[in-house]
């Protein structure tokens, strides 16, 4: 039987986090399909959610990964299908890349540690954003940014990142932050020793331990209600793809 949501997972400590027991609360079933393996190109049709996490590579490194370049094809279809799309960090650079955005190193550096956002006007009224207080502070782990793509809406911002997470029609979004892990996940990312020494060189890696513990009784309320908006948009979805 075909699983409700196809999650593009590109290392093996980047998963679902939070929005797996998420899904789970909402009787929703997911699969991963994993970068490194071998994999023909995914149907989308049949799904009633896609989501695409983070990873340490970037969007254009095709010819190391040239599954991502399938990913972007079924990303593209999925938001024309009207499939409700949710990318994080990668996934977003991803998601924005599949719309004709430009994704670049920031010249800024890497934003790594945690920063609060600066929320949009445009996020009082967004399903996922709405439940953001003012300065949020979240988890930021990224070198890569992007232009806001044509036609998106944008959501919010970050003191070195000018678009930190937008919307597209009212199905995808895109974002660069993480509200998906707490301290479990983040204990699996920093047994990676790729993470480990990236946030050690960045200076970051105290205050991203420190963190976690300080903010995250307030993002697990946080995250499941903005990630429970986006579940059940893919539980409404869902009713569409079994009955049609």
């Amino acid at each position: 039987m075909t699983a409700d949501v196809l999650v593009f997972r590109h290392v093996p400590h980047e998963h679902l986090g939070r929005l797996g027991a998420v899904f789970g609360d909402r009787g929703l079933t997911y699969e991963y399909a994993a970068l490194r393996q071998s994999w023909p190109e995914p149907r989308i049709e049949a799904r009633a959610g896609l989501v695409v996490m983070g990873g340490p590579m970037n969007v254009d490194e095709v010819d190391v990964h040239p599954q991502l370049a399938d990913e972007v094809t079924v990303i593209r279809e999925a938001i024309e299908r009207g499939v409700p799309t949710l990318g994080i960090c990668l996934g977003s650079q991803l998601i924005a890349k599949s719309l004709g955005a430009q994704v670049f190193a920031n010249p800024r550096g890497k934003e790594i540690g945690w920063f609060p956002l600066r929320l949009a006007t445009a996020a009082q009224n967004d399903p996922l954003l709405r439940h953001f207080e003012p300065g949020e502070t979240v988890l930021h782990w990224h070198g890569d940014v992007f232009d806001l793509p044509d036609g998106a809406v944008a959501l919010a911002s970050s003191a070195l990142t000018p678009v930190q997470a937008f919307r597209w029609g009212d199905r995808a979004w895109g974002l660069l932050f993480h509200i998906e892990i707490g301290t479990r996940e983040l204990n699996e990312w920093l047994a990676d020793a790729g993470m480990r020494d990236e946030a050690t060189a960045a200076g970051a890696l105290a205050a991203v331990t420190a963190g976690v513990g300080e903010h995250e009784v307030r993002l697990t309320r946080v995250a499941a209600k903005a990630l429970g908006a986006f579940a059940d948009l893919v539980a409404s979805r869902r009713g569409v793809t079994l009955t049609g």
